[in-house]
């Protein structure tokens, strides 16, 4: 059982043993390439689905609002019809409200609401042409300062 063992020699050469260390260095190699491919598709793959899903979000967002924005659209336009409609009123109002607040015309708006003349008026009253002889329907000879 003590007995002395015989010592266990390789049969391996030195020149299969680097062979060995360099296969297992490759495939180790190898081995990080593909773990570095595999952690970088799986990295592309979750941005990819993130990627997704915010923009389903960002449609899904836009449908819901364009009917929204479709309708304060039309209400605005309504709005401003409105508006457009009110501020020529005021306008015509304001027009009304200077005329008969302005005293220069007072006469002539009195003269309009009463149908009284001014006594200082005199009425004019034109005549038809069938009402005037001949003589008279010729037009005047225009006449100027200094000619006879």
């Amino acid at each position: 059982m003590h007995a002395v063992q015989p010592e266990f020699v390789s049969q391996t050469s030195p020149k299969a043993l680097r062979h060995s260390t360099r296969r297992s260095a490759r495939k180790h190699q190898l081995q990080r390439t593909q773990q570095r491919t595999r952690s970088a598709a799986l990295e592309m793959s979750i941005k990819l689905v993130a990627n997704g899903l915010l923009s389903i979000c960002a449609a899904s967002a836009l449908v819901q609002i364009l009917p929204q924005q479709r309708l304060a659209h039309d209400r605005f336009n309504q709005i401003q019809t409105e508006v457009k409609l009110t501020q020529e009123r005021v306008d015509q109002e304001k027009n009304h409200f200077n005329r008969y607040f302005d005293p220069q015309q007072s006469k002539s708006i009195m003269q309009e609401q009463s149908n009284q003349v001014d006594p200082a008026q005199r009425p004019i009253v034109w005549l038809g042409e069938e009402e005037l002889t001949p003589e008279e329907a010729k037009p005047p000879r225009t006449q100027y300062m200094g000619q006879q």
